[in-house]
């Protein structure tokens, strides 16, 4: 199924490679339904090809549990669904992410710096990388800098969405 998506052989060798044949990944009870769930959100081939490339390992989550609560999540949000399909492609790697842990707190810690709710999803769908980056280690400190440099939360924002890393 995975070649469905049109997979070169090299991209197919680096999935099974991060995946791994022991894995509980099932094609018939896991893979096409999360395929079909990929597209149905209005992903294309070509993001949902990206996004296997990049996290093979979204096959392992449960589609009910963990994938579906965080499309939905960043729909209430305000993203529509071209973004939240953007979103997904180019950071897959979100859904590995506790909503509770990870996710909500980005989103109360950008809110908290000043920025509004509008352009919180702006920057999470313009930068979804962020979501990649620790707070404590990586985000709060380069805010600190920023904020000790004189930009204001508006400059600090358009700077994380940026230069995340």
């Amino acid at each position: 199924h995975l070649f469905s998506l049109g997979l070169s052989d090299e991209q197919m060798a680096k999935v099974s490679a991060r995946f791994g044949r022991s894995s509980s990944c099932d094609v018939e009870r896991k893979v096409k339904p999360i395929l079909s769930w990929l597209s149905d959100l209005g992903m294309t081939d070509l993001q949902i090809q990206q996004a296997v490339v990049q996290f093979p390992r979204l096959f392992v989550y449960n589609l009910e549990l963990k994938l579906k609560p965080v499309a939905q999540w960043l729909s209430a949000m305000g993203m529509s669904d071209a973004q939240v399909a953007m979103v997904i492609a180019r950071c897959p790697k979100m859904f590995g992410y506790s909503l509770d842990r990870n996710l909500k707190p980005l989103v109360q810690w950008l809110s908290k710096i000043g920025r509004s709710d509008e352009q919180v999803v702006k920057a999470i769908a313009t930068c979804p990388s962020l979501c990649n980056l620790s707070l404590p280690s990586n985000l709060m400190p380069k805010v600190q800098i920023l904020h000790d440099k004189g930009f204001s939360g508006a400059q600090i924002v358009s700077t994380l969405t940026v230069l995340p890393a």
